[in-house]
């Protein structure tokens, strides 16, 4: 998959919108399953999942392929959402408890993490699987 991964990111960066509607079809449960892990609403999971996908569209032009792989880049943008996500809703006006923001940044491999946590059984019947 890698390879399609690099030609899908290669013709999305040229403007073919298929390829990133591509792209869209094969990050978009992993994506969310991580903002599920993270914000543990559904509303809010899929807002911030919405805002990745069009942050992604945006900056996408912008991803080269010299430094970390695609997937890293992707959930990376992920990570700064939740953390911005936490900030703020905090309860105590933007003050988030540092362990909350170390957490988040001291992930290696959010993806794999946020699937650890995750209660794939609740999100199925969420979504009425």
């Amino acid at each position: 998959m890698h390879q399609e991964v690099v030609d899908l990111v290669r013709q999305a960066q040229a403007g073919n919108w298929n390829a990133f509607s591509s792209l869209y079809e094969i990050y978009f449960n992993r994506v969310y399953c991580y903002m599920m892990a993270r914000v543990a609403a559904t509303a809010e999971a899929e807002d911030l999942t919405q805002e990745l996908f069009l942050k992604v569209m945006i900056s996408l032009k912008n991803f080269r392929f010299k430094g970390p792989p695609f997937d890293a880049w992707l959930f990376t943008i992920a990570r700064n959402l939740v953390i911005d996500w936490i900030r703020r809703n905090s309860t105590s006006r933007g003050k988030v408890p540092l362990e909350e923001i170390m957490e988040l940044n001291g992930k290696q491999n959010v993806e794999m993490d946020s699937l650890l946590g995750i209660d794939h059984q609740k999100i199925l019947r969420q979504w009425g699987v």
